[in-house]
């Protein structure tokens, strides 16, 4: 059973916020951007996909949680779309399958790094076959009582915040309570049309130096490991912002600008707005040569950055890209065999603070979930933050050429030392 949705209004120039059951529109520029990416035979980039995964005991029934699956998925029509169309006509129509459910008996992947999760993500999505989004149950080897269940979806289909949305609403279906459903009448591009307008501006041109260092070697692909960062973490997003700053200037282009963009959720404009969609923008942090580091400093140019709606970014000549096939974006915008060693960065770094949760709304059906963490993409250095109250789960993934001789583990080691836990006020 469904809770209502009472219609709210919103914005001026925006339609009013009410229950949502199907969706048929063009692809959003955003959208189109995720839905290119590994369309180009030389793209190095498989696809771009959102995975959150739990970890925690008690084994769910596989029937029962498919079951939970149906009506999130039919709550959420989001969880359901299938691409049709193509370039400019390509569209969204919300009548694929809701989303399958894996089991994997005996997991040999620890959730630590990124080897050995190839083998668990061995089917490929499909957004015009309407597979979009899968299920993992997997049990840990040699645990009976202790696995992992891991929420898998293509990011032209749901941005992280949308994929945590449906996540907790599987888990209202399996303990028997009322779904929210989705209520999104407008697109993200509408929002940054229509919503407060963006004032603070991001440098046009700016030279960006690595955080790494130049590439090294010859490999191909990416990496990924994950530390568990004990709390209380105050001023966690500046504190990572100063470090990896910090850390680029020992490592960097010193005459060069640090520049770390900050995926930001603009559901945050519109609190009452329910949907898995994709309403992300990006901010950027610059720190020239010769910026202060002092937290204090960061902290202000954050809160400068959100006062002034820095992730209100969408310009209308963006939208040529729905016009340019999906190999022709990915081409031009990814990593792929011509670029890998030396890609046409946007920025230094990423940084994403999905954010710290309670363990219920993430538990029910037999499963007590512990653990909470989201597997980061690999194009460039990306930091992506979330977990559970008292632990920050923080994953690090980068291409191998940067990774290489020991840097990846190098910055590891230097995070761990300065992110040691801190009294409230710090």
């Amino acid at each position: 059973m469904n809770a209502p949705i009472p219609a709210r209004p919103t914005a001026s120039g925006l339609p009013a916020l009410a229950p949502v059951r199907h969706i048929h529109r063009p692809l959003t520029v955003a959208e189109y951007y995720h839905a290119a990416i590994g369309r180009h035979p030389q793209s190095h980039i498989r696809s771009h996909e959102v995975v959150i995964v739990l970890e925690g005991t008690g084994t769910p029934d596989p029937k029962n949680f498919q079951s939970a699956l149906n009506q999130a998925a039919e709550a959420n029509p989001g969880a359901r779309l299938r691409l049709t169309g193509q370039r400019q006509r390509a569209r969204w129509i919300s009548d694929a399958p809701p989303p399958s459910l894996r089991w994997i008996d005996d997991c040999r992947w620890d959730g630590r790094s990124s080897e050995g999760l190839a083998a668990v993500l061995d089917t490929e999505l499909s957004l015009e076959g309407g597979h979009t989004t899968e299920v993992i149950l997997a049990r840990t080897v040699g645990q009976a009582d202790h696995g992992k269940i891991i929420f898998r979806t293509s990011h032209a289909v749901m941005d992280g915040m949308g994929l945590l949305h449906f996540i907790q609403e599987t888990f209202r279906a399996l303990r028997g309570e009322p779904l929210l459903g989705s209520n999104a009448t407008f697109t993200d591009t509408d929002l940054m049309q229509h919503g407060p307008k963006r004032q603070a501006l991001t440098r046009e041109i700016l030279q960006i130096t690595h955080m790494m260092g130049p590439p090294r070697g010859d490999e191909r692909g990416g990496v990924w490991r994950r530390i568990t960062i004990p709390g209380p973490q105050p001023n966690l997003p500046a504190r990572l912002v100063g470090l990896m700053a910090e850390y680029c200037r020992r490592h960097g282009d010193t005459e060069k600008s640090v520049r770390i963009g900050m995926p930001a959720n603009l559901r945050r404009h519109i609190p009452d707005l329910l949907t898995t969609t994709n309403f992300a923008g990006m901010s950027y942090v610059d720190l020239l040569p010769a910026a202060s580091l002092e937290l204090e400093d960061i902290k202000q140019q954050l809160r400068k950055l959100r006062e002034g709606h820095a992730e209100m970014s969408y310009r209308k000549i963006f939208e040529i890209m729905r016009w340019l096939p999906f190999a022709w974006v990915d081409g031009m915008l990814s990593v792929n065999e011509k670029n890998y060693k030396n890609p046409n960065l946007h920025e230094t770094a990423i940084l994403t603070i999905l954010g710290i949760f309670k363990q219920t709304p993430f538990s029910g059906g037999g499963f007590s979930a512990e653990t909470l963490y989201a597997i980061p993409q690999l194009e460039n250095v990306f930091i992506a933050v979330s977990g559970f109250q008292g632990n920050f789960e923080l994953t690090l993934g980068m291409p191998k050429v940067f990774a290489s001789e020991g840097r990846m583990e190098d910055l590891l080691d230097f995070l761990r030392g300065r992110l040691t836990p801190q009294a409230p006020g710090k």
